[in-house]
């Protein structure tokens, strides 16, 4: 009898360390599935964070078009009109007019702002094509935050190849066009780095600067890597198409890309929650 009470009690105490065991052996199993999981889903979230922080090249390019660049005198006693010429510019450094034009030339090639036309200003040739002081806000705060009050004045376009007027008024602003100029110029770029930096976001661009002057009989261009046009790089006479002037021009860029000027462009978020341009400095050759 006591001997079978003895093999009971040696059963029991089997059966509890081999529960024990088993127990064990569940828990490092679902210990070490968690951490496997808990791995995986830390690897997935470090890539969605990084696919989060890429800069699409739509988006690169969107916000590049928003830099304004066009020159104004040829001496170049006035600057301000142009984000290359010193160290850094910021929007507030850059003259309001410039910006105007800038944000009138967005609205008027958008599909869904309405233009319409107006007549009998004091100069230029024919009607203008005007947008109403709204929209042209509208674009002001998106790509410079920036807003301006509606008043009746008037001011010419501060590019050298498209000659013509603002006038604006309380109401809407409209382009006159006048006779074409005799000179223009215009930059070839290309994005080398694009990044985030907190909630800004950051472009590096290798620039050409090309200065177009009329012959009498067609354009010669002038292709420099510095936009005073000083270290020139080569010339040619404009005898080609506009498809070969592009192809050529792609060919010359890829030629000097080395001895380009190299920039950084800044953009901020609005409270809107656009990015606008916000400054552009040289950070080296």
């Amino acid at each position: 009898m006591e001997e079978g009470k003895k093999k009971n009690k040696g059963l029991i105490v089997l059966v509890v360390i081999l529960i024990l065991i088993i127990l064990g052996l569940v828990g490092y199993i679902m210990y070490g599935t968690n951490v496997v999981y808990n791995h995986f889903k830390a690897e997935e979230s470090t890539t969605q964070k990084e696919e989060e922080t890429v800069i699409s090249n739509e988006l690169a390019s969107e916000l590049l078009d928003k830099v304004p660049y066009h020159d104004h005198v040829i001496d170049y006693e006035n600057k301000d009109l142009v984000p290359y010429y010193n160290d850094k510019y910021i929007v507030s450094d850059i003259d309001e007019k410039l910006l105007i034009y800038e944000a009138y030339n967005a609205a008027v090639n958008t599909s869904y702002i309405d233009t319409f036309e107006k007549g009998d200003f004091p100069t230029g040739t024919g009607g203008g094509k005007c947008i109403k002081l709204a929209n042209l806000n509208d674009f002001l705060k998106e790509d410079y935050n920036i807003t301006i009050k509606g008043e009746t004045k008037e001011f010419e376009i501060p590019e050298l190849g498209t000659v013509g007027m603002i006038y604006m008024s309380e109401e809407d602003v409209c382009l006159v066009p006048q006779e074409g100029g005799m000179v223009s110029s215009y930059i070839t770029s290309k994005l080398d780095k694009a990044r985030y930096n907190g909630d800004d976001i950051e472009l590096y661009t290798t620039v050409l600067f090309n200065y177009i002057a009329w012959n009498g009989e067609t354009m010669d261009h002038t292709l420099t890597s510095d936009p005073e046009y000083k270290n020139v790089l080569e010339k040619f006479t404009e005898k080609e198409t506009d498809s070969d002037i592009s192809l050529n021009n792609e060919k010359l860029f890829q030629k000097y890309y080395n001895q380009g000027s190299k920039y950084k462009h800044t953009f901020k978020l609005n409270d809107d929650g656009f990015y606008y341009w916000y400054s552009t400095e040289k950070v080296g050759d």
